[in-house]
């Protein structure tokens, strides 16, 4: 867990519409691996993925700038924008699971 904050010049993969502002990101994921994922709420076409710089999505959207923060293998969502950020762990369902000897 953890690392340094994201920073501004840091790529992150994303879809066209969110850099534009047409569709606004709901769901943040920082992947284990140090990829980090800046997701609308829906679905999308693979064909939409995108590389950006971090800077490029907190000038569409400054609130972003709250979950640079966000350690490892964690996600947060949001159900609508100015409402606070949810932050889980990815796998909190799996870790439920395990609890309950279902797996």
């Amino acid at each position: 867990m953890g690392g340094a904050p994201l920073a501004p010049d840091r790529v992150v993969m994303t879809i066209t519409s969110v850099p534009t502002g047409e569709r606004p990101v709901m769901v943040v994921e920082h992947w284990a691996v140090g990829d980090w994922v800046f997701r609308p709420a829906g679905s999308y076409h693979t064909k939409e993925l995108v590389h950006v710089q971090f800077a490029e999505l907190v000038r569409v959207d400054p609130g972003l700038v709250e979950l640079a923060d966000l350690p490892d293998d964690w996600v947060a969502s949001r159900r609508v924008i100015g409402q606070a950020w949810h932050r889980r762990w990815m796998h909190e369902d799996t870790r439920y699971l395990w609890d309950k000897g279902s797996l």
